[in-house]
């Protein structure tokens, strides 16, 4: 799934280069795959290149976006109206990714007043997260939260039937199987920073 979205990347850069086909050994080399890894990742959903021609940067492109679910707008739920919360949607990250923030849900009174007063989507309680899911039938939610009600806010949205979440809270959360969570840590991808300036770049992670 990594490897898509780098693919899609490097095809969009491609594109901006004028350039119509591409080879897998020009992706592999660029991605650090190999090209049998390329074609392999290609076949698995139904893009097929031509001998000696390659790919078509254009139709793997269109592809991509179609596995990806990046040819279609998507309505997303945020958990946690704290700082980070709210950067995320004043600062407008997701508008061009067909990602459209559609409200915020925060248990801490003193925060939902804060953020109602600076965001452009209403930022509701808590306890209303899961009469409005089901009303809007939304699917998929972000949790940007700090204080410890990462688990909390991800138990509302599973019992709320959302399907995916993505979660940037320092907690590793506990969901059902289904419920799909991916955790971006932050703190720890910082870490990972540090290590490597101190040690070296080319020294793998113990």
């Amino acid at each position: 799934m990594a490897r898509l979205s780098r693919y899609r990347t490097l095809l969009y850069r491609y594109k901006s280069y004028g350039a119509a086909w591409v080879l897998s050994n020009e992706l592999a080399g660029a991605l650090g795959a190999t090209p049998a890894q390329v074609r392999k990742d290609f076949s698995m959903f139904e893009m097929a290149g031509k001998k000696k021609m390659g790919y078509s940067v254009h139709a793997l492109i269109n592809r991509l976006d179609h596995v990806l679910g990046r040819s279609e707008s998507h309505q997303v739920i945020l958990g946690g109206a704290g700082p980070l919360g709210r950067l995320l949607v004043s600062e407008s990250l997701f508008d061009n990714q067909g990602i459209n923030i559609t409200a915020a849900f925060e248990g801490s009174p003193q925060r939902l007043r804060d953020a109602a007063a600076m965001l452009r989507i209403p930022v509701l309680p808590l306890n209303q997260l899961i009469a409005f899911v089901k009303q809007h039938g939304i699917r998929v939610g972000i949790i940007a939260t700090t204080d410890g009600s990462a688990q909390r806010i991800l138990d509302e949205m599973v019992l709320a039937g959302i399907q995916g979440v993505l979660n940037l809270s320092p907690m590793e959360l506990k969901s059902p199987k289904s419920c799909y969570v991916s955790t971006v840590n932050i703190f720890y991808e910082f870490e990972k920073v540090l290590y490597f300036v101190r040690h070296g770049a080319g020294r793998k992670m113990p």
